[in-house]
């Protein structure tokens, strides 16, 4: 590594330890000294003298693989997502998801990341009325039928169920697909069967990094074919500016994106 005063320590050891009380076990033993806080042990932990330290890291939501409408149609239209999104409750959600530990969010970068802008976090309020108002506006009052990607990991099955739920009650049709495996789950984000999947993706990332590796079109997170042009001509006039003039640029793609 190119900077030697960074390098703390001679060897690092990873130890994958799946289960989070296991995990604490490990630490209190000395047989790690160091895991990622998991919500449900945090107060644990806390009370057993280990430090609680780090920035936030992670958001857990569903992702619209296809905006343009071609895995489920509905989707391909703006006011369908935008009811989707207004008829989840992420208070309640982020309270028994994330044990108290969470907080609810519209957005997917986090303080830190250079198209971080708060005024976006709560863009999305639980509004039901809201939602429905929106479906029909787009000619879908009678609902649709949507399958959600799902895997059971971090608590993401829980998720989906849960958003699920939520969606029913709107009149759209939310069928979860668990896939058992990683592999498995992967295979089906590729495939071009689903429209939507889980995802933990919180974003502190430069953004042009973020584009490169998981929102530009044919990416991991984003199976569309091609970017519409408001976003393309931003992330073309990111590319050609300095790095300190960045943000004000980057905080329009998270507009644009949320």
């Amino acid at each position: 590594y190119w900077n030697q005063d960074a390098i703390h320590w001679n060897k690092l050891v990873v130890k994958v330890i799946a289960n989070p009380q296991s995990a604490l076990d490990a630490l209190r033993t000395g047989q790690v000294q160091l895991m990622g806080a998991d919500a449900t042990i945090i107060d644990a932990a806390v009370a057993d003298g280990m430090k609680l330290t780090g920035v936030e890291s992670n958001v857990q939501g569903l992702n619209f693989l296809y905006k343009d409408g071609t895995a489920v149609p509905e989707l391909g239209d703006v006011r369908v997502r935008q009811a989707l999104n207004y008829a989840i409750d992420r208070v309640a959600l982020a309270q028994v998801l994330g044990a108290g530990k969470g907080r609810p969010v519209s957005s997917e970068f986090l303080p830190g990341g250079d198209a971080y802008d708060a005024s976006l976090e709560n863009y999305y309020p639980y509004d039901v009325t809201k939602a429905r108002a929106l479906l029909a506006a787009a000619g879908y009052a009678d609902g649709f039928e949507v399958t959600i990607l799902s895997l059971p990991l971090g608590g993401l099955d829980t998720l989906a169920q849960a958003v699920a739920s939520y969606w029913e009650a709107i009149g759209v049709t939310a069928i979860v697909d668990n896939k058992a495996t990683a592999p498995e789950f992967i295979g089906g984000t590729f495939s071009g069967e689903y429209a939507v999947n889980v995802a933990g993706l919180g974003v502190t990332t430069p953004i042009l990094n973020l584009w490169k590796c998981c929102i530009m079109p044919g990416s991991f997170w984003n199976r569309d074919a091609s970017a519409p042009p408001e976003l393309q001509a931003l992330i073309d006039q990111i590319s050609m500016t300095d790095g300190d003039d960045i943000a004000p640029l980057a905080k329009q793609v998270n507009q644009y994106l949320t």
